[in-house]
């Protein structure tokens, strides 16, 4: 499958990619109803012949798919859109986990280099890919740096809720991102127990999650009533970035498509049976 066809065949994902303008248009439509015929065993196929450390990983994978479109349809319209670009391409479930790696090291080395926005549209398509706790969290950090704090504290959830991370320092620093956003977002008691359980876990990250603390304590103590949150609030930076500008949309679609090159069958079979999964 040419890289030509990968790229044409994105365009359906880069088109529902999660806007805000797709998602209204998406919850206001009558696309519902069939979305909803699939169920996401069909849609996410955990692979045969998985060693016991795959299997575990494709469970856990399967299972956050399961929980995000029972209380999201358009986490099932993504689903389906990624289903129909596998059977497309003839890309396996193998194939997409190492596309989304690749997609996430691009997304690493835009950050890296200070562009924020490139690095979240990246990690976002990574998301859209294969989903991983580790892409999440890094999404997080992005719709932080971007003020786009709802969006932050949701990506930080749902990497804890992957159940996936087994470094400290990854669920610290999914909480001490989720206890950032919701400092800004006023929710102050949420904010300090998400830097609490930071701390607790004694990683390097804890002097700046104690300071974040000690910031938190401060503004809640001077920030209580109604009046004083909602100006607060409006004090806030706001989100001036769209991700999904138009330029950078027909960037990502040559960036997905250099991604998504095919995997020989040999080396497919070779990590389901002789490789680890990622750890995070």
């Amino acid at each position: 499958m040419s890289q030509s066809i990968i790229a044409s065949c994105s365009d359906e994902v880069i088109s529902w990619a999660a806007t805000d303008e797709a998602k209204a248009h998406f919850e206001s439509s009558d696309v519902n109803e069939p979305v909803n015929s699939f169920t996401v065993a069909e849609l996410f196929k955990i692979p045969d012949g998985l060693s016991p450390a795959w299997q575990q990983f494709f469970s856990k994978v399967a299972k956050f798919h399961e929980k995000q479109c029972a209380t999201n349809p358009f986490e099932r319209k993504l689903l389906v859109n990624r289903s129909q670009f596998m059977e497309a391409t003839g890309r396996t479930e193998i194939e997409m986990v190492m596309h989304a790696i690749i997609l996430k090291e691009n997304g690493n080395l835009e950050f890296k280099k200070g562009d924020v926005a490139k690095a979240a549209l990246r990690y976002h398509f990574a998301v859209i890919t294969f989903a991983t706790p580790d892409v999440l969290n890094n999404l997080a950090a992005c719709h932080l740096k971007l003020h786009k704090y709802d969006k932050a504290e949701d990506l930080a959830t749902r990497a804890l809720e992957m159940d996936m991370f087994t470094n400290p320092a990854s669920i610290a620093k999914a909480y001490y991102r989720r206890a950032s956003a919701r400092l800004h977002m006023a929710k102050f008691k949420e904010a300090k127990e998400d830097a609490i359980a930071a701390i607790r876990l004694h990683t390097a990250l804890n002097s700046s999650t104690e300071e974040l603390l000690v910031q938190i304590q401060s503004i809640h103590e001077r920030v209580s009533s109604p009046d004083e949150i909602q100006s607060y609030l409006n004090e806030q930076p706001q989100c001036t970035t769209n991700i999904f500008s138009e330029p950078e949309k027909e960037n990502i679609k040559y960036v997905f498509a250099s991604a998504c090159i095919a995997v020989p069958l040999s080396l497919q079979a070779l990590v389901r049976t002789q490789t680890s999964p990622p750890s995070y």
